[in-house]
């Protein structure tokens, strides 16, 4: 009997041995390829900076094209891992530039816009900033835009409807219904794993834990959506009206009446200029350019471009840094998602403070918000820069909640119309798992603390003298944000509850209450910033500059891009994004509670 169990312990030990090495082998060899396709991206992307403009050249903005805030350090973010290729990634600041180059640069003879086929990847805030360069492009150059889309997008014809002329595939689609949003609920779900949110907050719109406790939206949370999305809409049925000369209440009977359901119609409806296919409207492009077929075109994309005509090329002694941030605001850094560690913004903000070479800085802040305390040390940053030299906010599609909180103590708030932004309001949230963990692992917890408070944990429910230390700190917190932006905005206290209590609010209905002080690009806020500097001769530096540890970077990519690959994007992002709802976002925050995208 001993014997036999020392034989089936053996084979048992020398299996996983062999499952371990096998496993370990198969790791390396993956490692290996990993390695091989970031060496090769990167001399890729070496090559690519050999490019020159030819005379002729025509640039081009794709809508499936990743416009970011600043390229992740991160080499795998560089490659698609499910076709191993180069991903084309261009920052909104480097893609401005593009723009007003190419409107001075003889070679480029013009623009086209393509439509993505499946829908396009641009962020709200990131259309109108293309939009406005575009606008500026063809007022001052005179040179042609033209617009080709198989399967336009809300978003993607907002942005086509700049161009001289729309061409679409004849058996495509324009998306003219308006704009939706929908959310998700999480209450029915943790019911029945027998998860209680314990949610304390501050403000009948922080609807951030909404979600947690409720099974649908709150009338207040309604109304505000409500009106966010109609705010935005009107930015866009404007730009449109203008642009098509088409009246803006025809663009919503349109919409209302969902009038354009085949390309026919969008040409009889004037939203469109000629019904194309792909190869035809090529040709027409062939000849603007004097190219004897359309492969002879000479192609640029906005990442391309932009190395050639780079931010860094013009010499001054002046400076005026754009520190980019981007994510939500935590403690301390986790793998596999892009977040604003707050000490590691403010070390950012304090070394341009203290570099003399910078004469003004533009914060360019993309957040939700998050951690109480990170966006607390970034503000303190903040305040001590805002006594040396000039600082200007250059909001991007989201600057809310620990986001505006960072950026009150400016100078001057710039924003987009649609980008979202306000959220004053503060909430905490402790989800008591005890019932959950008995009931599905069979495990059962019991506490014990010298104190008869001292045990407030996840695996049973706080009493009653807890729960109002915790609610007295929220709105401590609370105070002291509304008292911050009373400050930072010259408004009294109550102006500022008033219009806060956790309400989102769009650039353009900020504007109007005191919240933000121009409605512009990002560009004009470096202009802001450099006027505020008196410095009229200086260079543009981008910040941070990046972290020179390849390999650590590599690696630390690995697991997020990896499910990504295997899981799909859309999906792994869901599945990110319910993980930290249920366990980074406990503690005290200042976060807006959701992001909205527009296809």
């Amino acid at each position: 009997m001993n014997k036999n169990k020392k034989m089936n312990f053996g084979k048992t030990f020398f299996a996983c041995l062999l499952a371990v090495i096998v496993a370990s082998i198969i790791g390396f060899i993956f490692s290996l390829i990993i390695f091989f396709s970031v060496a090769g991206a990167i001399a890729s992307l070496d090559s690519e900076a050999d490019i020159s403009v030819k005379d002729n050249s025509v640039l081009k903005i794709s809508t499936n094209s990743i416009i970011c805030e600043s390229i992740d350090t991160d080499p795998f973010s560089m490659i698609d891992f499910n076709s191993f290729k180069i991903v084309d990634k261009c920052t909104i600041l480097n893609a401005v530039n593009a723009i007003t180059s190419a409107a001075e640069d003889p070679s480029i003879a013009g623009i086209v816009i393509e439509g993505a086929a499946d829908g396009g990847t641009l962020s709200q805030d990131h259309v109108y900033q293309l939009r406005k360069a575009l606008e500026k492009f063809h007022n001052e150059s005179g040179k042609f835009i033209l617009a080709y889309g198989d399967n336009l997008s809300v978003t993607d014809y907002w942005l086509s409807s700049i161009a001289d002329d729309i061409y679409v595939n004849p058996q495509g689609t324009v998306e003219w219904i308006g704009l939706s949003g929908q959310l998700m609920f999480f209450k029915d779900a943790l019911d029945k794993l027998g998860i209680e949110p314990q949610i304390f907050r501050v403000g009948k719109y922080k609807s951030a834990v909404e979600p947690f406790m409720r099974s649908e939206m709150s009338d207040e949370n309604r109304i505000q959506n409500e009106e966010m999305l109609k705010s935005i809409w009107s930015v866009i049925v404007n730009d449109v009206s203008e642009s098509r000369e088409i009246a803006p209440e025809i663009l919503n009977g349109y919409a209302d009446n969902l009038t354009i359901v085949s390309p026919e119609d969008a040409l009889s409806c004037q939203m469109v200029d000629s019904l194309s296919y792909k190869n035809d409207f090529l040709d027409k492009v062939s000849k603007l350019v004097d190219a004897k077929k359309s492969s002879d075109i000479n192609f640029l994309t906005l990442s391309n471009y932009s190395k050639i005509r780079s931010l860094d090329s013009k010499y001054s002694s002046s400076k005026i840094a754009v520190l980019v941030t981007e994510g939500e605001m935590v403690n301390s850094k986790s793998s596999g998602t892009q977040s604003i560690v707050g000490q590691e913004l403010a070390n950012q903000i304090d070394e341009l403070r203290a570099d003399s070479s910078v004469k003004a800085v533009v914060l360019r802040i993309n957040s939700p918000g998050g951690s109480v305390m990170a966006a607390a040390t970034a503000y303190n940053s903040m305040l001590k820069l805002k006594e040396v030299k000039p600082v200007v906010v250059s909001m991007g599609t989201y600057a809310a909640s620990g986001g505006y909180y960072v950026s009150a103590p400016a100078d001057a708030i710039v924003a987009s119309p649609v980008t979202l932004t306000g959220s004053i309001g503060v909430f905490g949230m402790i989800f008591n798992v005890g019932k959950a963990v008995k009931q599905i692992l069979g495990v059962n917890i019991q506490s014990i603390s010298t104190n008869a408070n001292g045990a407030m944990s996840m695996v049973e429910p706080l009493n009653e003298t807890q729960k109002t230390f915790i609610q007295k700190s929220i709105e401590k917190v609370y105070k002291e944000f509304v008292t911050l932006v009373s400050e930072g905005r010259n408004m009294s206290y109550e102006e500022v509850d008033s219009i806060a209590g956790g309400r989102v609010w769009t650039g353009a209905m900020a504007s109007q209450i005191g919240l933000v002080d121009k409605i512009g690009t990002i560009q004009d806020a470096i202009e802001l910033a450099a006027e505020k500097s008196g410095v009229y001769d200086y260079k543009v530096s981008v910040f941070p500059k990046g972290s020179d540890d390849f390999f650590s970077q590599m690696m630390s990519g690995i697991s997020a891009n990896v499910r990504s690959s295997i899981l799909g994007y859309p999906a792994s992002q869901t599945i990110e994004k319910i993980r930290e709802d249920l366990i980074s976002k406990q503690g005290v925050q200042a976060l807006m509670p959701y992001c909205i995208e527009i296809k």
